[in-house]
């Protein structure tokens, strides 16, 4: 498999791709061109909680391939900053220390 230099798949490679040749895959319903759009639109809508995971996931797969796991990580990591964000504002205590933080 040839990667260019910027670390991406060529379009020739993503279409003849042995899973595809062999019938084990069926052919992507996203152009390669098309990925960068396609990803974000699908990342604010799975914020958003419009797309389950399983669906962001595999879809996220089809379109990076094995390195899509870079994806779910940062997707991991918004939420946990959300829920963090979350008890701060919402718990008294958290609320009660943000005074005494700006003072150090």
């Amino acid at each position: 498999m040839y990667i260019g230099g910027d670390g991406v798949e060529s379009a020739e490679v993503k279409e003849s791709s042995v899973a595809l040749q062999l019938g084990l895959r069926k052919p992507p319903d996203i152009k390669v061109e098309e990925y960068y759009p396609t990803f974000l639109n699908m990342a604010k809508n799975f914020m958003e909680g419009n797309i389950d995971t399983t669906t962001y996931e595999d879809t996220c797969r089809e379109m990076f391939g094995v390195n899509a796991y870079v994806v779910f990580t940062i997707d991991r990591l918004v939420q946990n900053i959300v829920r963090q964000l979350h008890a701060i504002i919402s718990e008294e205590s958290c609320y009660k220390m943000i005074p005494v933080h700006k003072l150090c």
